[in-house]
This record gives structure tokens, sequence and C-alpha cells, in this order.
């Protein structure tokens, strides 16, 4: 296997927005068949814009990494730009990780679009 990149270690031993939002405007959860790991976004809409995320995993590091990027690219960003967000982007953002955890980017992702899908309706899935 081989070594996780900086970016990746840099998001694991300093992730960023990690925690759950009081009064989140959309929240979305993501797994794998319902078994960890498990991923949870929270986002804060301002306008059609995403100004906060944040996210809590339990799962690997490779999980906290890409939680923990993906909300460091989506602040920020219309809503619009944030649902063009892919997997495949968030991994070249982190420089790549093993196939094996690549599905780690793929739960964030979907998490990120059911939380945007749910803003207004206060659900959480």
């Amino acid at each position: 296997m081989s070594r996780p990149s900086s970016k990746v270690m840099d998001h694991v031993t300093s992730p960023r927005n990690a925690g759950e939002m009081a009064a989140a405007d959309g929240v979305g959860k993501a797994s794998l068949d319902g078994s960890a790991p498990y991923v949870t976004i929270y986002i804060k809409i301002a306008g059609d814009r995403i100004e906060r995320a944040t996210f809590q995993t339990f799962g690997c590091g490779y999980s906290i990494a890409t939680c923990s990027a993906l909300t460091e690219l989506v602040a920020g960003s219309l809503l619009s730009d944030a649902l063009k967000l892919s997997p495949e982007s968030l991994l070249e953002f982190l420089d790549g990780v093993p196939p094996e955890k690549e599905f780690c980017a793929g739960m964030a992702v979907e998490a990120l679009r059911r939380a945007i899908g749910n803003v207004g309706s206060r659900q959480t899935e």
C-alpha cells in the first residue's frame, strides 16, 4: 500500500470543520449499505451559496480526510457548483487515495448532495 499524500495526512491530523452543526439548513447522510463507515454532512446556506459546511464521520483516516477536504472545497460555493463536485475531483484535490479507499470520497459527495437536497426540509436523509 502506498503512503498517504501530504494533503491526506494534513486533513487526517488536522481535520477542518469537524463536528455537528446546530441549526443546519441541510443535513445529508451516507454509509455503506447501512453499516460503517458513516458520514454526515451539515450545511448552512446564505442565499444560493453554502456559507459553511461541517461533517461527522465514523470511519478511517481516509473518510476523515475526504470529508474535511469536501467541507473546505464547498464553503462559499454556489449550490449549483457544489452539486457538480465529483468523487474524482475530491480525490484529485487530495492527490489520490488507495483504490480500496476511493469509496470514501463517494460517500462524502453523496452526503453533500443529500444535504443540499434536504435544504429547507429539515430531514436528515
